[in-house]
């Protein structure tokens, strides 16, 4: 309450414009530039005080100081995605946008298309968070070393990047390894590599989903995909699906996933199955 009275008196100053008043309220709370005069949003010292303590100031900044290079430097060191609000002119200026991803890799999205495109910017934003790839250029897309980097620390990245390279095993491996369900991305060949889908069924079951047809009928791979999540029975072969050791893994995981096992397996070898399970000490 007390703060709230002060700032209502001190609320007429901002608005006159009383720099030395100004200064000392956004120090205290950068958000008062909000309420300052245009004369004090246009005031260098005023808005470097403000931006200082939060990047997210500048948006109450006039044009001019989005235009100045120091101002926005301090605001973006602190705070990345205050880049949003910086002239179209710095957001194309590489220091600026260096120091922006390096606080926040999403800065990147707000670059200058030149910069999306520039090595250094994109490696600097995907080494935090892969997913960012996205808006890197089309030629970023398809260099592996940065693919190869993004997908590691967000396998999801994979849905971003060229055609070709999600025909690549390294990248797809890296991909995979890191979130299973990358394997939707993945080429319809290495969708039916066995050692692809293996690592992305032993990271996530239910990635079996995206395998082909061949390896849903593979044993090895439907267990591994079963051990991990039981219900990933849904998407195996109805061959394996009638399996007794897959359909017993399966349950022993979780026990719901019996109602994927095929029909024909259910109304044959129900009683049996459940009486080896609880023999087993299963259930």
């Amino acid at each position: 309450m007390l703060f709230f009275c002060a700032f209502s008196f001190l609320f007429g100053y901002l608005i006159e414009g009383d720099e030395e008043v100004v200064l000392a309220a956004v120090k205290c709370k950068w958000w008062a530039l909000k309420y300052a005069s245009r004369m004090m949003k246009d005031d260098e010292r005023v808005v470097l005080a403000a931006v200082s303590q939060h990047g997210k100031a500048l948006q109450f900044a006039s044009v001019m100081m989005a235009h100045n290079k120091k101002v926005v430097l301090a605001a973006v060191t602190n705070y990345g995605r205050g880049l949003r609000w910086a002239s179209k002119e710095l957001k194309g200026d590489k220091q600026v946008v260096m120091a922006a991803v390096k606080q926040s890799w999403y800065a990147m999205t707000y670059a200058s298309k030149r910069l999306q495109g520039d090595l250094d910017v994109v490696l600097k934003a995907v080494n935090q968070c892969g997913i960012v790839i996205g808006d890197a250029s089309d030629e970023l897309r398809g260099n592996k070393e940065v693919v190869l980097i993004a997908v590691a620390n967000c396998g999801s990245a994979l849905h971003w990047v060229s055609e070709e390279l999600k025909g690549d095993k390294d990248v797809v491996l890296a991909a995979v390894r890191q979130d299973g369900d990358a394997l939707e991305d993945a080429s319809e060949e290495l969708r039916g590599d066995k050692e692809v889908v293996l690592q992305a069924v032993i990271e996530y079951g239910r990635a079996l989903k995206y395998a082909s047809d061949l390896m849903k009928n593979d044993k090895q791979v439907v267990l591994a995909a079963v051990n991990r999540f039981g219900e990933a029975l849904e998407f195996a072969s109805e061959n394996l699906r009638g399996d007794k050791w897959v359909v017993m893994a399966a349950v022993s995981t979780k026990r719901e996933a019996f109602r994927f096992a095929s029909p024909v397996f259910q109304s044959a070898g129900l009683m049996h199955f459940w009486y080896s399970l609880q023999v087993v000490g299963r259930i």
